[in-house]
């Protein structure tokens, strides 16, 4: 009797998963495309960032913060209330001494 409930289970589990990886792969192809462009490029299109660390080689790291204000709560099939938190999502740019994207950093989604 509790087969059906499985497999819909694991469907589900399946499907989440697949939308994870494609959404990890949209966001790491539009940070790759930043690689060899300008700061000045990049800060005129994603606006000022939030930090910037400035490294010993002339180098900086460009640092975009964004938190998910979706805290709520909600109720679970045993009755017990939830609370989700909020979460934060970084997008951070390496930009060499020559003022280009050198490398890319992304955490959350």
């Amino acid at each position: 009797m509790r087969r059906p409930a499985a497999n819909a289970l694991l469907s589900i589990l399946l499907l989440a998963m697949a939308l994870s990886g494609c959404m990890a792969d949209r966001i790491s192809e539009k940070m790759k495309s930043w690689v060899g462009r300008s700061e000045a490029d990049l800060v005129q299109a994603w606006g000022p960032p939030t930090s910037v660390y400035k490294l010993d080689d002339g180098s900086k790291v460009l640092t975009y913060a964004y938190e998910n204000d979706d805290a709520s709560s909600r109720v679970d099939a045993f009755g017990v209330r939830r609370y989700s938190e909020a979460t934060q999502r970084t997008r951070s740019f390496t930009i060499g001494p020559n003022g280009i994207v050198v490398r890319w950093r992304w955490q959350g989604y």
